[in-house]
C-alpha cells in the first residue's frame, strides 16, 4: 500500500531541510527522502568541516606570531595533525546530531533512507515503497565533477580531505576556486607544500578581479606555489609520490591530490529524463519560481547548477516549498546574492562585479575604494590587509559590492541592506558610527560618495570655486 503525502522532498541537505520544515509548519503531511545522511554536503563534506579546518589552521598561524605580542617560546610549540582532525569530525558529529532522521520525525515529517525515482508523474519509488505526493521539490544536490586526467586513479575531493589523519608533505590542488583556495591556505599553514593549479590566470576567476589578486599575493607570501593558466593532462606514480604534467610538457610533484574542479547537478538517475523536465546537459528546466514543466514538482539547492553556498540553498529551498504549497507565488531573484569565501582574510561577495556592472551599465558606473590601511580599527589589530570596493550606477545605488580583509563576511550584510532596500551609499554618511570599528569602513565610502553628489549641485560648484575647496582632499584626506 503506497503513503500519500502533501509534500515530498527529495534530498535532506541545507535545501531539503529548510523545504520540509516550511511544509510541516503549514499544516502539510511531508515527507522527506535521503539516499546517503541527512544533513547533506554542509554538514558532513563542506561548511562544518572546512570551516572547523580553517578555525585551526588559523589557531596555528598565530602562534606563529607570538613573538609580535611579546610572548616569547612559541617555538617550542607543538602541532598533532591528527587530533586536530579529530576535532573537525567531531564537530562534524555534533552538528550532525541536530539533523538525524530521528530529529525530523519528532518534528512530524516522515523520513525514509534510500534512493528515489520517478516512476510516474505523482509517484516516486524509495526501495520497495511507493510514495504518492501531490507536490515534490527535489533538493538532491551535486557531485563532484572529475576532470580527464590520464593516470588519474587515486585523489581527494572534498568529500574525502576532511577524514584524512595523516599530513601529506605536499598537496597538489587542481583549481582555484573557493573551495581550493579555502583548503590550500589551511593545508599550507599546516606545513604542507601547496601546489596550486588553475586554468585562469587568477584564482577565484568569478570573483572581483583587482581584490583576488591582493589575496593572490598573500597566499604566495605565505608559501603557495600558484601555477596560472596551467591544464594538467596526465599524472605517474604512486599515493605518496605522484608527478603532474601540464599541456606543455612541465612537471609538478605532489604526495597528494586535491580535485577541487567544480560541480555538476545530481540529476541523473531519478527518472527526470524520462519526464522531458531536463536539458541536454541534464539540468533541470525550470522557470522564475523554480518550478519545472510539471507544475507540481519544484527543485531548490545545489542541484540548480547555480550557487554551491549552503544559505542559497536553505532560501531557494523556502522559497521552493512556499511556492508550491500557497497560492501566491515569488521569483527567485539574483541581484542581492551575497556569499564568502573563508580565506584569511576573508573575501565577500555582493551582487555584480565591477567588471559585471560594467558591461551591464557602461561608463556611468562609479567605483568606491577604502583600503584597509587607512582605518585605525585595522592598524591597531595588525589586519591592515585588504580593501573594501562598492560599484554603484549614476544615481549613486549600490549595484555591488566586494571586500577583501577582516570581518568582511560581517561587512558585506551592512552593504546588502543598502543594495535590498534601494538605498544610496552617499546615506551612509548620515549615521554616526562607533569608533574604532571595521564598519568605518563603509562609513569613509559613504563620505566620498556624499561629496561627490554635493559638488556636482551648481549653486555647491560655484561656491567651491569661490572658496577653492578640494574635494579630492575631503574624500580621502589620508591620501594627501
Amino acid at each position: 500500500m503506497e503513503k500519500r503525502y502533501d509534500l515530498i522532498v527529495i534530498g535532506a541537505g541545507a535545501a531539503g531541510m529548510a523545504a520540509a520544515t516550511v511544509g510541516i509548519g503549514l499544516g502539510k503531511r511531508v515527507a522527506m527522502v535521503e539516499r546517503e545522511l541527512f544533513g547533506g554536503e554542509c554538514t558532513h563534506y563542506g561548511c562544518i568541516p572546512s570551516k572547523t579546518m580553517i578555525r585551526i589552521s588559523k589557531a596555528w598561524q598565530f602562534t606563529k606570531h607570538l613573538e609580535t605580542y611579546g610572548i616569547q617560546g612559541a617555538e617550542n610549540l607543538q602541532y598533532d595533525f591528527s587530533q586536530a582532525m579529530k576535532l573537525v569530525t567531531d564537530t562534524v558529529d555534533r552538528v550532525y546530531e541536530e539533523e538525524t532522521a530521528e530529529v525530523f520525525s519528532k518534528l512530524g515529517i516522515d523520513a525514509y533512507q534510500g534512493h528515489a525515482k520517478f516512476v510516474e508523474a505523482n509517484r516516486i519509488e524509495v526501495g520497495e515503497t511507493v510514495l504518492f505526493g501531490d507536490k515534490f521539490i527535489i533538493a538532491t544536490g551535486s557531485h563532484q565533477t572529475i576532470p580527464k586526467i590520464e593516470g588519474l586513479t587515486d585523489y581527494h575531493t572534498h568529500r574525502s580531505i576532511f577524514q584524512i589523519t595523516e599530513k601529506p608533505d605536499s598537496l597538489a590542488i587542481v583549481g582555484a576556486g573557493s573551495v581550493g583556495v579555502e583548503i590550500a591556505q589551511a593545508f599550507q599553514r599546516f606545513g604542507t607544500q601547496v601546489e596550486l593549479f588553475s586554468r585562469h590566470s587568477l584564482i577565484l576567476p568569478h570573483e572581483d578581479q583587482e581584490l583576488a589578486a591582493i589575496l593572490l599575493e598573500e597566499l604566495q607570501e605565505e608559501g603557495i606555489r600558484f601555477h596560472p593558466k596551467t591544464h594538467i593532462r596526465s599524472i605517474e606514480g604512486e599515493s605518496g609520490a605522484w608527478t603532474l604534467k601540464d599541456s606543455k610538457g612541465k612537471t609538478y610533484q605532489a604526495a597528494s591530490i586535491l580535485l577541487a574542479t567544480g560541480k555538476a547537478p545530481n540529476t541523473s538517475d531519478l527518472g527526470l529524463g524520462a519526464m522531458g523536465l531536463l536539458n541536454q546537459a541534464g539540468r533541470l528546466i525550470l522557470n522564475t519560481k523554480l518550478q519545472t514543466k510539471m507544475p507540481h514538482i519544484y527543485a531548490a539547492g545545489d542541484v540548480l547548477g547555480e550557487y554551491g553556498f549552503s544559505h542559497m540553498a536553505e532560501h531557494t529551498g523556502i522559497l521552493a516549498a512556499m511556492n508550491a504549497i500557497l497560492p501566491a507565488q515569488s521569483n527567485y531573484e539574483r541581484e542581492n546574492l551575497s556569499w564568502v569565501i573563508f580565506s584569511d582574510p576573508e573575501f565577500a561577495h555582493l551582487g555584480l562585479t565591477e567588471m559585471e556592472a560594467r558591461a551591464r551599465y557602461g561608463e556611468t558606473v562609479q567605483v568606491y575604494r577604502m583600503p584597509y590601511y587607512q582605518l585605525d580599527r585595522a592598524k591597531s589589530e595588525g589586519k591592515e590587509k585588504g580593501m573594501m570596493k562598492v560599484v554603484v550606477d549614476r544615481h549613486n545605488r549600490i549595484l555591488g559590492a566586494h571586500i577583501f580583509g577582516a570581518r568582511a563576511g560581517e561587512l558585506i550584510h551592512e552593504v546588502g541592506i543598502y543594495k535590498q532596500f534601494g538605498l544610496r551609499l552617499s546615506q551612509a554618511q548620515q549615521m554616526i558610527y562607533a569608533d574604532p570599528t571595521y564598519s568605518e569602513l563603509f562609513k569613509q565610502l559613504g563620505g566620498q560618495a556624499h561629496l561627490d553628489q554635493l559638488q556636482e549641485r551648481a549653486p555647491v560648484k560655484l561656491f567651491s570655486r569661490f572658496l577653492q575647496i578640494d574635494y579630492e582632499k575631503l574624500k580621502n584626506p589620508f591620501k594627501h
